[in-house]
């Protein structure tokens, strides 16, 4: 029992607050953090693809993403970029999960599709084909 409770047991707070003789101590935040249980993750069982499935390259789809903060486009070698890249094509494979990401300096649709071309030559050094 805390000094607290033990005061407001003798009547020293008054009538009003006796009842605090009898409640919880309340806990620490640390007491509250040691108490606490990790929990597992479930993890989700990928199922095997069969005819009723998708199958890799089947469906595809692609979003453009445009970006507020542009990032410098790196040189190895000679003077420094003045250009950014401010958007960027992300293609996906959902049946395989293949995952492509083409960095671009605006959103038109040329360098669209040449993140597009260039994701399903780069889709073969992976395994996978896309149709």
């Amino acid at each position: 029992m805390s000094k607290v409770q033990k005061l407001a047991k003798e009547g020293l707070f008054g009538a009003a607050y006796k009842s605090i003789a009898n409640c919880d101590v309340p806990l620490c935040k640390a007491c509250i953090h040691a108490k606490q249980h990790k929990r597992s993750i479930i993890k989700a069982t990928p199922q095997p693809l069969d005819s009723q499935h998708l199958v890799p390259g089947d469906c595809m789809s692609g979003d453009q993403i445009e970006s507020t903060h542009p990032g410098l486009i790196s040189i190895f070698k000679g003077s420094p970029s003045t250009s950014f890249y401010h958007a960027g094509t992300l293609l996906v494979d959902h049946a395989s999960h293949f995952l492509h990401f083409s960095p671009h300096i605006s959103t038109g649709a040329t360098e669209a599709i040449s993140g597009k071309h260039h994701f399903e030559l780069l889709a073969p050094s992976y395994n996978r084909r896309i149709k």
